[in-house]
């Protein structure tokens, strides 16, 4: 009986979860949609696609989330927090990609994250919207002084979809996204409405992804 409990025993205690936890920050504090503030820039809906998320050590993966398109939804907070059960393995970098790949988009739309109702779907011919922020600021000449930036796009000459890669082995993760750092790229007395797939989609990319960081 010992010679039978003690490697189960020990795998047990080896094998954890891993939580990974999203946040944004806005003037420098965690985000909060709507808050009624003076703020010069106000965000009101920030949501996007992560997809194919797998934890892994060097190039050998270790783990591939059951779920495989996650939608992150600032309105709901029980979408920012995502574990993966039971990895009995080390690792030592988290990979994902910002969007939704383009044999999915070819296939049409889905149910779960990728349903339509979720305001995330243009048309069959433009697909999924990757990257969905808006808000108004009072720097922004456009009416009511809002702003909405939808980034998306899966075909040539305009995918969209873009690779993240971060180093750590920690089993408690959080991934933030600095809006601050994109607003000062981002130019909102010249540049603020996107609502196609385009070049001006792929520079707003290009603008983004540097703002994703692990904590």
């Amino acid at each position: 009986m010992l010679v039978i409990l003690t490697p189960l025993f020990s795998f047990t205690l080896f094998s954890q979860s891993v939580t990974i936890e999203f946040d944004a920050f806005l003037n420098q504090k965690s985000i909060q949609l709507n808050p009624g503030s003076a703020d010069q820039i106000e965000v009101e809906t920030l949501k996007f696609y992560i997809s194919d998320l797998i934890l892994s050590q060097g190039d050998e993966k270790v783990a591939e989330h059951n779920n495989r398109f996650h939608l992150i939804d600032f309105d709901r907070p029980e979408s920012l927090i995502i574990v993966f059960d039971s990895i009995g393995s080390t690792f030592d970098q988290i990979e994902f990609s910002l969007g939704v790949d383009s044999l999915t988009n070819e296939s049409g739309a889905f149910g779960g994250a990728l349903d339509p109702t979720n305001g995330m779907y243009w048309t069959w011919q433009s697909g999924y919207i990757n990257f969905k922020v808006e808000g108004v600021s009072e720097s922004c000449p456009a009416r009511k002084n809002r702003f909405q930036f939808h980034a998306g796009g899966y075909q040539a000459p305009f995918k969209s979809l873009r690779k993240l890669n971060f180093i750590s082995d920690q089993r408690e993760l959080k991934i933030t996204l600095d809006l601050d750092a994109l607003f000062t790229k981002v130019n909102l007395t010249e540049e603020y409405e996107i609502m196609s797939p385009s070049k001006r989609t792929l520079d707003f990319l290009d603008h983004l992804i540097p703002c994703f960081k692990m904590l």
